[in-house]
């Protein structure tokens, strides 16, 4: 029997990714393996937005502000959306909570971090958000838990992120991988960051696929497959004062096969951005 052309390129491409994943993924290990030291008993986390990403460091109990979002939409009749949205952060020690989700801090050192962590995750769409997407049953919100690791190196840092479902509606994982060079100073900071996140089937599946009973003449069965979608952002953040600090974002993702595959999908990319103004007690 003979190969199937399209197949076996698409085999290569794949194994070439995991590759360079495991690649990335060795580094922020041997950061931290040179930094073993006596964890320390107190640690600082960073303040994130609405992307996710690391912007300057606010070491004090109570952050809280408010800020506004937008996200371009890659579902079918879905209108791209920008909203406000309330920015309270709460930190005790190595525990931090916020509106994406729950932390705390199990190790830290000069060159590595590793953090417990929870987080939630809305449904991507609505039945009622287009025409298109009438008769598609609606996701459940899901509640995951896993762990990040960070590591410092002479030329910037990497980050992983390991996270599984824990409420049984998905059942999948996903890992991203980042890479940053933050620079600036104790009251300003820039942040390039380039990455990619990995989804695993049952994540795709669930969110992108199309199940039999939402099968019509314009919309397909589909399963879904694991895939990898890179990412590109920059973070800013200035201290206007002591207790004042504005931060913003722009994340960049160029959506995967996994994703851009499904039916249900109009788009190859997202882009979404944050720009918040918050106050430290």
């Amino acid at each position: 029997m003979k190969n199937n052309p399209k197949t076996t390129s698409d085999t290569l491409q794949s194994s070439r990714a995991y590759l360079l994943f495991l690649i990335v993924l060795f580094i922020p290990f041997s950061a931290c393996a040179e930094e073993i030291k006596e964890p320390q008993t107190t640690g600082v986390l960073r303040s994130y937005t609405i992307l996710g990403l690391p912007l300057l460091s606010i070491d004090e109990s109570l952050v809280m502000g408010l800020g506004v979002g937008f996200s371009t939409n890659p579902f079918k009749g879905v209108n791209d959306k920008t909203m406000p949205f309330p920015e309270i952060t709460y930190q005790n020690g190595n525990f931090t909570l916020d509106f994406s989700g729950i932390g705390y801090t199990v190790y830290s050192s000069e060159g590595c971090e590793i953090t417990l962590l929870g987080s939630w995750r809305s449904a991507p769409y609505d039945s009622t958000d287009s025409s298109y997407l009438k008769g598609m049953e609606n996701r459940n919100f899901v509640i995951e838990g896993g762990a990040s690791l960070t590591g410092e190196t002479p030329i910037g840092s990497v980050g992983i992120v390991a996270m599984s479902d824990v409420t049984n509606n998905h059942n999948g994982q996903y890992v991203t991988v980042q890479y940053s060079l933050p620079f600036g100073s104790e009251s300003w900071g820039i942040e390039p960051v380039i990455g990619v996140n990995w989804e695993s089937k049952k994540i795709i599946g669930y969110y992108y696929g199309v199940r039999h009973s939402e099968v019509r003449d314009d919309r397909a069965f589909y399963d879904g497959k694991s895939t990898f979608t890179p990412f590109i952002g920059l973070n800013g953040g200035l201290k206007i004062s002591d207790n004042i600090y504005l931060q913003g974002g722009v994340n960049y993702e160029f959506l995967g096969n996994g994703i851009t595959e499904s039916p249900l999908i109009d788009d190859k990319y997202v882009l979404s951005g944050s720009l918040s103004l918050s106050y430290s007690f």
